[in-house]
């Protein structure tokens, strides 16, 4: 009799944890869906300040030998006080997303070992003895 009631906790205990993983792994599939949906933001894990470049120490001329060929006599000139700037929003919003994606799989992925452990734990064993 007792060797069934434990056996019968040791099932509970192994559906349960099936239960929660499963469950992990839907809520980080809906979290993915509602980020892809555009219903929910990315985390905001980088904060990059935007970069900017000066354009007025560089030019065609200070470029190799290899690159001025391709270049020729073209109509590229540096001309007064010239600055390129990417805003930071540019940076980060990819890798706010790319981060999110990652911490997605890894709940995902920390779901399916839970699952796998509720699985081995209500697996039947059957053992036979020879003679």
């Amino acid at each position: 009799m007792e060797n069934k009631q434990n056996l019968q906790s040791k099932d509970a205990l192994g559906y349960a944890l099936i239960f929660v993983g499963v469950f992990i792994i839907a809520l980080s599939f809906w979290n993915g869906y509602n980020l892809f949906s555009g219903k929910l933001s990315p985390a905001r894990i980088f904060d990059l300040p935007g970069i900017t470049l000066n354009l007025d120490s560089g030019s065609i001329n200070s470029l190799p030998d290899e690159f001025q060929m391709g270049i020729g006599n073209s109509s590229i000139t540096l001309q007064g006080s010239q600055e390129l700037t990417i805003p930071g929003k540019v940076i980060n919003d990819p890798l706010n997303l790319i981060a999110h994606i990652i911490f997605l799989g890894l709940f995902a992925s920390l779901g399916q070992k839970i699952a796998l452990v509720g699985s081995d734990i209500t697996r039947v064993v059957i053992v036979k003895k020879l003679d």
